[in-house]
């Protein structure tokens, strides 16, 4: 660098390196010598700051600042400007985030909001927030399972949840759900056996088994429920003897027997004299044969 011949006579040299490192090569104010200026930091700084006061110097930009400039504004920054807070707003202030919030900043979603913010669904939240119920959440969260939802969440439906969802139909259902019922149940759900209790099903069948159904019955079942008395059923339950056991079972011949049974005195008695005739007609025939005699004179002897 050189001065031109008109120009007033100053130092043109440099300064030393250490005082000019990371700075702008600057000019006295005064004298216009060679000196060091401002660092290159500062500079870059200072362009910043302009370029910021340029953005922010706009007619629009004043009108927010004079929103922003109330005493109500001033002090919810006071209550905002604390590091927690400034490191939430760092959290938030990204691009997925800032994507979300105008998902969520509709008019549909801000009133779900405000049904959602209650100190009652809160409290829910808390219960429902473990990792435990996240879990089954997304076990839930099949396609399956909320198509299934779908058919079961019918006002029908709900009114028979209802009415199971009882402690008493709890407690049976949990007596239910044991893997030998299951496996009854699973022996019982054929076509033949739903069919065979459509049939056992009606009032007369019903009435039957409540009659059938009591300790006594039960009791006399456990009697003839052995294989000596089974065998026996099976000896008498023949069409020939099913049949004689119907005749007998007549009005008219269940009277006969009745009678037959009162008058078994005297069929004794009659056997008895039967007996005695016996005995007198074998002395007839001895004394006859010994004797040479006619019959009514061996009668005589044999009477006595």
């Amino acid at each position: 660098m050189q001065l031109a011949d008109q120009d007033t006579a100053v130092s043109m040299t440099l300064p030393l390196k250490a005082d000019r490192v990371g700075t702008v090569l600057g000019f006295n104010a005064t004298t216009g010598a060679v000196e060091a200026g401002p660092t290159i930091t500062a500079v870059q700084s200072l362009s910043a700051v302009t370029a910021s006061i340029n953005l922010l110097g706009t007619s629009a930009v004043v009108e927010d600042m004079g929103l922003l400039a109330t005493s109500t504004v001033i002090e919810d920054m006071g209550i905002l400007a604390t590091s927690a807070n400034v490191t939430a707003m760092g959290l938030l202030g990204t691009s997925d985030v800032v994507a979300d919030m105008a998902l969520l900043g509709t008019s549909d979603a801000v009133a779900d909001m405000a049904l959602l913010a209650t100190s009652d669904v809160i409290s829910d939240m808390n219960t429902l927030a473990t990792s435990d119920i996240i879990t089954d959440l997304n076990t839930l969260a099949t396609s399956d399972i909320v198509t299934d939802m779908n058919l079961l969440a019918t006002s029908a439906n709900v009114t028979a949840m209802g009415l199971l969802g009882t402690s008493g139909n709890v407690t049976a259902m949990g007596l239910l759900g044991t893997s030998a019922v299951v496996e009854d149940l699973g022996l019982l759900a054929t076509s033949t056996v739903i069919e065979d209790m459509g049939i056992l099903a009606t009032s007369a069948n019903v009435t039957a088994m409540g009659l059938l159904g009591t300790s006594d019955v039960v009791t006399d079942m456990g009697l003839l429920g052995t294989s000596a008395v089974v065998e026996d059923m099976g000896l008498l339950g023949t069409s020939a003897n099913v049949t004689n056991m119907a005749t007998l079972g007549a009005s008219g011949v269940v009277a006969n027997i009745a009678t037959v049974a009162g008058a078994n005195s005297n069929i004794s008695t009659v056997a008895g004299s039967i007996s005695n005739v016996n005995t007198v007609a074998s002395n007839i025939g001895t004394i006859s044969s010994k004797a040479s005699l006619d019959d009514a004179t061996a009668l005589a002897i044999a009477l006595g």
